[in-house]
């Protein structure tokens, strides 16, 4: 049910839109938690029904957030998605440029890791981004 598309301009982007439907929710990630974000849009879509855009950079300076904008015209929720501290992170310059931008934004959940990474694997489970966790992130809204 979603499509793939590259935007190779300055900014190059993967975006990952719904093929039928209207996107209620816009993700943003980059990097490898993609992966585990794939797996939780598909689960939100087979068990909620719920679609997603998400739009993923492969370059994260300097932000671009064009393609951000453009689909929370269309959803109004944001989700963003980093393995790192939420705090002076690039999530945080997303939100100000979106703001500054004027860009609607109803609701809005960031996810990271804010404490030390844990050395074992169930224990890194617990706070890294995941599936499992950005699954019921997704299933919040």
């Amino acid at each position: 049910g979603y499509k793939y598309s590259f935007q190779n301009t300055n900014f190059p982007t993967l975006k990952i839109v719904p093929s039928i439907g209207e996107p209620t929710i816009t993700i943003i990630c980059y990097g490898e938690v993609l992966y585990d974000l794939e797996l939780a849009v598909r689960r939100s879509l087979i068990e909620l029904e719920i679609l997603v855009d998400i739009i993923c950079p492969l370059q994260i300076s300097p932000v671009d957030i064009s393609y951000i904008s453009d689909s929370l015209q269309r959803t109004e929720n944001l989700i963003i998605i980093e393995e790192g501290n939420t705090e002076a992170a690039w999530g945080s310059e997303v939100i100000a440029k979106l703001v500054e931008k004027k860009s609607v934004i109803k609701k809005l959940v960031r996810y990271g890791n804010n404490g030390i990474i844990p050395s074992s694997i169930k224990a890194e489970n617990s706070v890294l981004p995941n599936e499992k966790n950005i699954f019921k992130i997704i299933s919040s809204f």
